[in-house]
């Protein structure tokens, strides 16, 4: 590219502006951009008037899956009628594994209970669930996506089998757990690395914000 001069051979203006331009229309291709540009969409559909909950939830579900290149996962949400959670949207799963999680429901207490949920904490907002601790509970052993896979064994540190989740948890302006995001392992069968982690939970405060500013339809 031809660099434009200005006075006493300075670089003119235009050719920063052009410099600048050109960068970032090369940036356009690159994966972490796509990404960036996806859930910039979604941030962007879900300031319509009216944000209509399972459609927001499956799009950002579909974005997850696609563009953080997980394997599985379902969305939660606080039910504002009975204070309950349920699974709202999903994406990779066998319909089996989807039909029992739908129908499954828990309370807060759920969540703060070691013994039932044994796991992992790995940050504020990120809990580590491994099939070695059997994190289910009676009754959601239909979940399991791929069940001829339990007897699979763990051969790396990375490696993500079935039965193992991560949960992040959806907060809102009162540090509340409005929902959770859970996930299994990658589609190449890894846990998820820490870059990972973050964009998980910067999704999960996004989901936490529209579910606190929005008038959403439960419907």
């Amino acid at each position: 590219m031809a660099v434009e001069t200005g006075k006493e051979g300075s670089i003119s203006p235009e050719s920063v502006a052009s410099r600048i331009r050109t960068e970032y229309q090369h940036a356009s291709m690159k994966p972490e951009t796509k990404r960036m540009e996806s859930l910039q969409k979604i941030i962007s559909d879900s300031q319509a008037p009216y944000l209509q909950l399972n459609t927001f939830l499956n799009a950002v579900a579909q974005y997850i899956y696609r563009q953080l290149n997980i394997h599985s996962l379902s969305i939660g949400i606080r039910d504002s009628g009975d204070g309950n959670y349920r699974y709202i949207a999903f994406a990779g799963l066998r319909k089996q594994a989807e039909d029992t999680l739908r129908n499954c429901v828990y309370s807060k207490e759920d969540f703060l209970d070691p013994r039932k949920y044994p796991g992992f904490q790995i940050s504020k907002l990120t809990k580590l669930f491994l099939t070695e601790s059997n994190p289910y509970a009676p009754g959601e052993e239909g979940s399991y996506n791929r069940p001829l896979m339990l007897t699979q064994r763990r051969t790396s540190f990375d490696d993500t089998i079935e039965g193992d989740y991560l949960d992040i948890m959806i907060m809102d302006n009162k540090h509340e757990i409005v929902g959770w995001i859970e996930i299994s392992g990658t589609k190449q069968g890894k846990l998820p690395d820490a870059a990972t982690i973050y964009w998980l939970e910067l999704v999960g405060s996004i989901i936490g914000m529209v579910l606190t500013v929005k008038d959403v339809n439960m419907r």
